[in-house]
């Protein structure tokens, strides 16, 4: 995924250690910051690596970021 800034939503699954099944309705959602080519979801690595920051929860269990 390294060299694939645009990866499928079977890639960023991989990258991000999730299930596609769990991936999917976060992205259908707008959990998680996506884009839709065509038929298939497109995930913006740079967008996908701060929203998981945004995903640290803070010292009173709340999300630190938001």
């Amino acid at each position: 995924m390294a060299a694939d800034r645009w990866p499928t939503l079977d890639e960023s699954a991989g990258y991000l250690k999730l299930s596609r099944s769990k991936l999917y309705p976060l992205a259908q959602d707008g959990d998680v910051p996506e884009s839709k080519a065509a038929p298939q979801w497109r995930f913006d690595r740079h967008d996908i690596d701060t929203w998981m920051k945004s995903q640290r929860l803070g010292a009173d269990g709340s999300p630190a970021m938001k």
